[in-house]
């Protein structure tokens, strides 16, 4: 937010070394190996670890009119409230009341995973996932699809849930 972006790119870091680094050789060097480092720490997951918290009331919205056909060239709403690309420990939390809405006046919606979307390992213990929710929308009148899937957690790696609550989520 500081730097008016939303999100950090390979441009945005190169640009900005010289907030970090004082001579101009540092900078060069550092430029030099920016591609590899910020694949590997920016891209390439990482480890998230969530401990006594509260994950709630988040949401993912996408509106469009794009012809779209799922699932192919799919415009998506995802993750409502955790988004997992590396590894994840999260204990002792809630997430809940998190959403995923997708609407779309030409093509097809696809909205996924309300409270966790895991592309990556998860540990999920002595916590709740309850009322999250995935909606999608077309107008009544169209052909297209309106795809809702996984209110609660869409688990794509390794995962282990371990005395936790899932519950209430609705797609």
């Amino acid at each position: 937010v500081l730097l008016h972006a939303s999100s950090l790119d390979h441009a945005i870091v190169r640009d900005t070394l010289n907030v970090l680094l004082k001579y101009e050789v540092d900078m060069e060097t550092a430029s030099g190996q920016l591609g590899e480092l910020i694949e590997k720490h920016l891209f390439d997951g990482g480890v998230l670890t969530i401990e006594d918290s509260v994950v709630s009331d988040n949401s993912s919205e996408v509106s469009s009119s794009v012809a779209s056909v799922f699932p192919f060239d799919e415009q998506i709403a995802n993750a409502g409230g955790i988004y997992i690309t590396g590894s994840a420990t999260i204990t002792g939390t809630t997430i809940g009341g998190n959403s995923v809405r997708s609407s779309n006046v030409v093509g097809d919606a696809h909205a996924a995973a309300g409270g966790i979307d895991g592309d990556g390992s998860l540990v999920l213990s002595h916590s709740r996932l309850v009322d999250n929710e995935a909606r999608a929308s077309v107008p009544s009148s169209s052909t297209s699809a309106a795809v809702a899937t996984i209110g609660g957690i869409e688990a794509q790696g390794d995962t282990t849930v371990r005395d936790s609550l899932i519950s209430g989520n609705s797609v």
